[in-house]
Parts: structure tokens; C-alpha cells; sequence
């Protein structure tokens, strides 16, 4: 009757781990994103070689909407279903080094930083 029971106990406590390691990696994948970004904005740089119509190929299936030159080959671009930076830089632009990814952050203007002008 005891090793039923200790069997018992082992296999609650080893399901009880799997879903608090699952738990544990979804928290620090949100954690890492910082607080300060615009959802689903980034600013992604091509290498010259790289062309706007390859990059809107990469992103179609995530809903591309806004692709906005913003210089020197920079682009802000918004997607509408936003599967985090980790998931993009996992496509061939970015694993062959021909494109640069980063967040939007938020800005706020000069003068709204909360600090005390003398």
C-alpha cells in the first residue's frame, strides 16, 4: 500500500513540474520584452542586397500593414499579428545577416520625462 501511494505522490509531483517549467519559459519570454514598445511595431534594417518586396514576402503571414521608409534603408513596419522578435529573427533575412530587427519604443517628446526644469 506504500508504494502505491509513494508512486502516486512521484507522478502528481512530476506533472506538477512540467507545468510550472511551462509556466516559468511563458513569463520570461514576456519579461524580456521590454514595457516601452509600440505592440506589434519594429524598425528592421536591409543589407543594399536585400530588397522592401522580399521582406514583405517574409512578413505576409503575419499580417503586414504598415511599411514606411524611414532612411538609409530602414523601415517601420507594423504587423497585425505580432509573434514576437524572438519568432522573427528566426527567418533567412535575419540568420544570413542581410537584415537587422529591433523594437519600436515608445518616445515621448522632450519635456514630458518627469523631471523638474530650473
Amino acid at each position: 500500500m506504500i508504494k502505491v501511494w509513494l508512486l502516486i505522490f512521484v507522478a502528481v509531483t512530476a506533472l506538477h513540474s512540467c507545468g510550472a517549467a511551462q509556466s516559468q519559459a511563458q513569463n520570461s519570454e514576456n519579461q524580456m520584452k521590454p514595457q516601452n514598445v509600440v505592440p506589434g511595431e519594429y524598425i528592421v534594417t536591409l543589407d543594399k542586397d536585400y530588397q522592401l518586396k522580399d521582406l514583405e514576402k517574409q512578413f505576409s503571414s503575419y499580417g503586414l500593414t504598415i511599411v514606411r521608409d524611414i532612411g538609409r534603408g530602414r523601415y517601420l513596419i507594423h504587423l497585425d499579428e505580432d509573434p514576437g522578435l524572438d519568432t522573427l529573427m528566426k527567418h533567412d533575412c535575419f540568420k544570413q545577416s542581410r537584415c537587422k530587427i529591433q523594437y519600436n519604443f515608445k518616445y515621448k517628446p522632450s519635456g514630458t520625462s518627469g523631471m523638474t526644469q530650473h
